[in-house]
C-alpha cells in the first residue's frame, strides 16, 4: 500500500486531480482486500469526492462504498478475496474473454487484465485460468 499512499501524494504535489481520485480509489481497494474498513472508506469518500469536483461520476467509488460495507460486521467479502475488479475480471474470463477483450469490457490497459488475472490466480490458489473459472461458478460469480 506504501506505493498508492506514494501515487496519491505525487499525484496531488503534481496538481493531478483526476489521477489522484482515481489512485485514492485504488488505495481503498487495497485497503479493504487488507481489512482495513476504516482507511477504505476515507480513501473512497475523498477520490468520489475529488471526482465530483471534477465533474466525474464516482460510480468507481460508490461500488467500493457497498464492497466496504459488505465487508464490515455482517457483510461478506468476496469468496477468495478477491476485490471488486477482479470479480469483474473473472466473470469475463469465465466468459471465455482474452485479456484484450477484457481490457476493451472494462476500459483497462491490457497490462493491467494481465495483472488482475494474475492476481486472481494466485488469490485463488487456481493454475490456469479454467481453474478460475471453475471457482467463479462454484461460487456464483457468474
Amino acid at each position: 500500500m506504501t506505493l498508492w499512499d506514494d501515487a496519491v501524494r505525487a499525484y496531488l504535489r503534481a496538481g493531478l486531480p483526476f489521477d489522484e481520485a482515481e489512485s485514492r480509489l485504488w488505495l481503498a481497494e487495497a485497503l479493504l482486500s487488507c481489512g482495513d474498513l476504516v482507511a477504505a472508506t476515507e480513501q473512497a469518500a475523498r477520490g468520489a469526492e475529488g471526482l465530483r469536483a471534477m465533474g466525474a461520476d464516482p460510480a468507481h467509488a460508490r461500488a467500493l462504498v457497498r464492497d466496504i460495507a459488505r465487508a464490515g460486521p455482517g457483510g461478506g467479502a468476496s469468496p477468495g478475496g478477491l476485490s471488486r475488479r477482479e470479480v469483474q475480471v473473472l466473470r469475463l474470463v469465465a466468459a471465455g474473454r482474452t485479456n484484450e477483450q477484457i481490457a476493451v469490457a472494462l476500459t483497462l490497459s491490457p497490462h493491467t487484465v494481465h495483472r488482475h488475472v494474475a492476481n486472481i490466480l494466485t488469490k485463488l490458489d487456481a493454475s490456469t485460468r479454467a481453474g478460475a473459472a471453475v471457482h467463479a461458478v462454484t461460487h456464483e460469480l457468474i
